[in-house]
């Protein structure tokens, strides 16, 4: 078995995966507030976002993410909540590594459902009279 090397991310690198998620986050909240939605109250409205944006609202919009995609996004907020709040401490190396390393793939399917929520807009764009 392969070990870790002592510190396999630069203290900045840290900070990466939480940018992710908060542009993903600030998406979400555009989304959710341009469509009429409003944003989740609560202590867990940042997990009640994400829930919502993969969900479909018959014959007024698409989800924007699949729930296959929005698994991913859901580790990046909850790593997001403990670089922002300093617990640094509770952080794993593995578990960190794991998180790294599933970051093209969640950022390949983000970008693949955002675009055919982008086409949807694009649609009823098109169709409104305004």
């Amino acid at each position: 078995m392969q070990s870790l090397p002592p510190n396999p991310w630069p203290s900045e690198g840290l900070r990466e995966p939480a940018r992710f998620y908060s542009g993903i986050e600030n998406l979400f909240r555009r989304v959710a507030q341009e469509m009429g939605e409003g944003l989740p109250l609560g202590d867990s409205w940042h997990s009640q976002l994400l829930r919502n944006m993969a969900l479909e609202i018959p014959q007024v919009q698409p989800k924007m993410i699949k729930k296959e995609t929005r698994d991913r996004p859901e580790e990046f907020l909850r790593f997001q909540h403990v670089v922002r709040h300093a617990y640094g401490h509770e952080l794993k190396r593995r578990r960190m590594r794991d998180l790294l390393d599933s970051f093209d793939p969640a950022h390949t399917n983000f970008v693949k459902d955002a675009e055919v929520f982008l086409c949807f807009l694009d649609d009823l764009a098109e169709s409104c009279s305004c």
